[in-house]
């Protein structure tokens, strides 16, 4: 009968352990994931950024072709 709570426990002991290390590479997986989404959104932001400044002068060349009051106040 000891021998048989003996052996309950260490499968109690080890399926914790198991269930323990795939919670842990699962919040790893996880946590790579929303890193790996954070940095794509911040290069994406990056980008963006980059591109407003061509709106503007584009629109600035716009209005100095056309002199029109209603795009002076999208180029500033």
């Amino acid at each position: 009968m000891n021998g048989t709570c003996s052996s309950s426990v260490f499968t109690d002991v080890y399926l914790v352990s198991y269930f323990k290390q795939k919670m842990e590479k699962k919040k790893k997986k996880k946590k790579k994931k929303k890193k790996k989404k954070k940095k794509k959104k911040k290069k994406k932001k990056k980008k963006k950024k980059k591109e407003i400044p061509r709106k503007i002068l584009h629109l600035a060349l716009i209005y100095l072709h056309t002199k029109t009051p209603k795009l002076q106040i999208f180029t500033l």
